[in-house]
């Protein structure tokens, strides 16, 4: 076989070697010339020393078929994978500039530059990863960084796909590399125990590369392999800012967290060290001006590229491989504020760009009673994205200090846990609603959704806010939505309360604050349910969402609210239908309006078919918590659609009063006394239990109901229950003198 320098000037397949451009334990590398299509490439060959090693041959096909899956901006790209003589070879894309380790040279990088190329790198190892594609081998040698400071991740020879997992020989010296997979200086311990990859060992090299960028020197130093394999299992490397001052905390931290030895303590996925990244880069705030004559000439040039670019751009056929994605969920995002009593912010923000992005009709966003479940969720994103039957996944971080917040969000596709899109907004608390609308739009851009001009006007309309006012608007969402399935009733309703006393504690500080009202209608609405007289409560419902609307009339929930008064309370048929339309025309994925315009449906007309259309849609929206906005089983047993309704209850798994009516009604006796004994194992609720007393009756156990009664009258004389439900139980014992006394008492409290 000939020598390298032999090659130089002879053509192989249809490239004409130019030069040698290097070499290293895994493959020499020339400068070519296409000579079909006229431009330079890089060809890389096996070193001349193992010509006819299969296993050196195998991976170079790895290499080669496992970048050439990967297309992405910041990975090199693999033309042709071919053989000359027996001697295979890959086409590459022909760089130019130095590799990373070159770039170091033993010196450490400014911090902005070192933010930089580790975004690119993490952004790249992240479209691996999404393809089940480990890389192994990350080290400054296989980074690549182009004249204008692009990088290019190179050398995936050692890649394996992920369930291939190569146990570890260790050698005893640092110079046979060969023998691991890996490099050694640069190799998680994991790797080291002979445990195999997974991505938390490339995060693992990231954080080596980082600290080499950040100190100008490996975190680990020794020479001597037996030694170096000690410290990456055992030691820990010199923290980064005390080998150089000018390094962040919060770089430092990022650094350390990918460098933890045990790799569930490091980043569970790429895109979160990408995420914390991002939070690094200047903000445009601190960037200095420049002046106005300058900023015409820029912005001139500026709008003449971007022409130059459409134009080009509609010549082209699009190449975009970027997947559809028409529903989408926020997952709770982290609070980063480093104060445990903030929870309740970054719940609240959450909560606020999930209706931000509700307002966009052609996307389907989903509730945030569902995607609370996910609060630290350990879950990964494609088992998330099936649950909640989504296409895209919204992840990201608050952090508020004093008066500033910053938000960071990244898009993700869900099925295939792939980053798609980052960014990071600070903002003035007063601005806190401009900002999720900013982000809202974003999000529409990047999912390529267009806004409709109504859609456009609400996004763009965001008013200031008062800090003081807002503070406790959140604090009132977080009393009002924070409990949970398990929460009892009478810590339920102490929640409400508390959400009431923050409301109104927001209209001392603002007296215009139409989030305000509609949190107080929707928590007075809340109370009337089960716990408060309609008549002492749904007046005050009423009353706040008319103010919300009047202050804005864009507030879906507002209007979902003041349906469900006409509806319950005022009995107003026509006004109910309207706002539960005009609710669902402002937020198309707001399930209560969907459960409410069902309810209305089904209750005035009897338009089963359409009621049940809309309670779907509505569990589509909070498929973990439907029976918030509807009850599905429910609502078949009341259309008398028993089969449909026992299927229902089935699959809730706590419809078991349900089920025992259904039953009963359908002569199936012993189920049904079955389903009502379950039922009462796990419920006080005095509803529950009036059905229950019914299902008894009418599976011949009027025993049981009577049983029940004396307690369900005890519980009436102690707090609010709905009359109506009793008269159904006096009802199917045939006691009609107290069933039309209690048929009065619900009529006259306007019980629902």
């Amino acid at each position: 076989m000939p020598d390298s320098s032999s090659l130089i000037g002879q053509t192989v397949s249809h490239y004409r070697i130019v030069e040698k451009l290097g070499g290293g334990g895994m493959g020499v590398v020339y400068k070519a010339q296409d000579l079909r299509l006229d431009r330079f490439v890089a060809l890389k060959f096996l070193p001349d020393e193992i010509p006819h090693d299969v296993q050196a041959v195998e991976q170079l096909q790895r290499e080669a078929r496992a970048a050439s899956a990967l297309n992405h901006p910041h990975i090199c790209t693999i033309h042709d994978i071919d053989e000359h003589e027996g001697r295979p070879f890959m086409v590459m894309e022909m760089l130019e500039g130095q590799t990373l380790k070159h770039r170091i040279a033993g010196k450490p990088l400014e911090e902005s530059e070192i933010v930089k190329l580790g975004i690119q790198i993490a952004d790249a190892l992240e479209t691996a990863h999404a393809r089940d594609i480990i890389h192994r081998d990350i080290k400054p040698a296989n980074i690549f960084v182009t004249p204008r400071g692009q990088v290019k991740v190179l050398d995936f020879g050692l890649a394996k796909l992920l369930p291939v997992e190569t146990a570890v020989t260790l050698t005893a010296g640092v110079a046979e590399t060969r023998a691991f997979v890996g490099t050694l200086p640069y190799m998680a311990p994991e790797q080291l125990q002979g445990k195999g990859a997974s991505t938390r060992t490339d995060i693992y090299a990231i954080g080596t590369v980082l600290y080499e960028m950040a100190t100008g020197r490996r975190a680990f130093t020794e020479e001597s392999a037996p030694e170096l394999v000690s410290n990456i299992l055992q030691a820990q490397p010199p923290k980064p800012r005390e080998l150089n001052p000018a390094v962040s905390s919060g770089l430092e931290t990022i650094i350390l967290k990918c460098l933890e030895k045990e790799p569930e303590k490091r980043y569970g996925r790429v895109h979160q060290l990408l995420s914390d990244l991002q939070r690094l880069r200047p903000s445009r705030a601190g960037r200095p001006l420049i002046a106005a004559a300058t900023l015409v000439g820029l912005a001139v040039v500026a709008a003449v590229a971007i022409m130059a670019w459409r134009i080009e751009r509609a010549r082209q056929p699009a190449t975009d491989s970027r997947p559809a994605i028409r529903s989408i969920a926020v997952i709770p995002l982290a609070n980063f504020s480093g104060d445990l009593s903030q929870e309740y912010f970054a719940d609240g923000m959450t909560e606020e760009l999930i209706t931000e992005l509700s307002k966009i009709g052609a996307l389907k966003v989903i509730s945030r009673t569902s995607v609370m479940q996910y609060k630290a969720t350990k879950k990964r994103l494609p088992q998330i994205a099936q649950e909640l039957g989504v296409d895209g996944i919204i992840e990201g971080s608050v952090e508020r200090e004093g008066e500033q917040v910053r938000i960071t969000v990244q898009l993700l596709d869900g099925p295939n846990d792939r980053h798609l899109w980052a960014e990071s907004y600070r903002r003035e608390l007063r601005g806190i609603l401009a900002l999720q609308s900013d982000v809202a739009q974003a999000i529409a851009q990047e999912v390529r959704v267009k806004l409709n001009p109504q859609e456009q006007i609400r996004l763009a309309s965001a008013r200031p806010v008062n800090a003081e006012a807002h503070e406790a608007y959140l604090r009132g969402l977080y009393e009002l939505h924070g409990v949970t399935a398990e929460t009892t009733d009478t810590l339920r309703s102490q929640s409400i309360e508390r959400a009431i006393g923050l409301f109104q504690q927001a209209l001392t500080h603002d007296p215009n604050d139409a989030l305000a009202y509609s949190g107080l209608a929707d928590a007075y609405y809340s109370l009337s349910t089960e716990y408060r007289a309609p008549l002492e409560v749904m007046p005050k419902a009423k009353a706040a969402a008319a103010k919300a609307i009047q202050l804005d009339d864009a507030l879906a929930e507002a209007h979902a609210s003041l349906g469900y008064v006409a509806l319950f309370f005022d009995w107003d048929w026509d006004r109910a239908e309207h706002e539960f339309r005009r609710a669902l025309e402002l937020n198309p994925s707001l399930p209560q309006a969907h459960g409410g315009y069902a309810q209305y449906l089904l209750f005035r007309f009897g338009r089963v078919d359409e009621a049940m259309q809309e309670l779907q849609r509505a569990y589509s929206l909070d498929p973990l918590l439907p029976s918030l906005h509807g009850d599905l089983a429910w609502h078949s047993f009341l259309a008398r659609r028993y089969p449909e309704s026992i299927e229902a209850a089935q699959k809730v798994g706590h419809d078991d009063h349900v089920l025992a009516l259904s039953y009963a009604e359908l002569g199936q006796r012993d189920l049904a006394v079955a389903a009502a004994d379950r039922a009462m194992a796990y419920t006080h609720n005095p509803v529950t239990l009036a059905q229950i007393a019914a299902a008894y009756v009418l599976a011949g156990r009027a025993d049981k109901a009577r049983a029940m009664l004396p307690g369900i009258e005890a519980q009436a004389r102690e707090r609010y229950v709905c009359g109506f439900n009793v008269a159904c139980i006096y009802s199917v014992l045939g006691d009609k003198e107290k069933a039309y006394a209690w048929l009065e008492k619900a009529y006259l409290a306007r019980s629902d």
